[in-house]
């Protein structure tokens, strides 16, 4: 083993509890979710509410410093005031807003995908791997589509996934908690 696996072996032997610990507080979230959906959903409402507000005022300042520079501006100002507008709704009232916030979520998505289509389009010739920033906008565009077009069936498949993805990430870490524990111990008895 060289040094490098040495040090990484080191680290997952001392740190196995914390990813045990990882793993069990992901599993437990994923079965809650499963058990309590409504709540699961308000956690996600409030969660994408605070991402939305953050992202807004970012991308508000962003517009605003850059507003000399940057033709499309004026499209990342209102990108941003929406996802502020946003973020405030969610986190006012999350469980009135659920359907509501899925909807401006959407438009939300769909302004911002556009912003990202044009900003790409507008960098094409200036700048190598610009089709990275309109894949993230069509990808946004499409997201928009489908919480506009079926708002329950979205907000139900992203409680399920979520849900799924969780106790899977969970029980990943806790067989890889034991998994380095017993190379730790192996370590210690040779």
């Amino acid at each position: 083993m060289d040094r490098a696996e040495a040090r990484r072996s080191g680290w997952l032997d001392r740190h196995w509890l914390l990813l045990l610990f990882r793993g069990v507080a992901a599993i437990a979230f994923g079965i809650s979710a499963w058990l309590r959906p409504v709540v699961a959903f308000t956690a996600l409402v409030l969660l994408l509410g605070a991402y939305a507000l953050v992202d807004g005022a970012i991308a508000v300042a962003t517009a605003l410093r850059e507003r000399r520079e940057q033709p499309f501006w004026w499209g990342q100002l209102v990108t941003g005031v929406l996802g502020v507008v946003v973020g405030l709704a969610a986190l006012a009232s999350p469980l009135r807003t659920g359907a509501v916030l899925l909807i401006a979520i959407a438009i939300w998505a769909i302004a911002a995908g556009v912003v990202e289509i044009a900003t790409a389009l507008a960098l094409r010739p200036t700048m190598r791997g610009e089709w990275r920033i309109l894949l993230s906008g069509i990808a946004s565009v499409v997201l928009g589509l489908f919480f506009l077009a079926r708002p329950g069936a979205a907000a139900t498949t992203v409680h399920w996934l979520l849900s799924t993805y969780a106790i899977f990430a969970g029980a990943v870490l806790v067989a890889l908690a034991f998994r380095t524990r017993s190379i730790g111990r192996r370590e210690e008895r040779a």
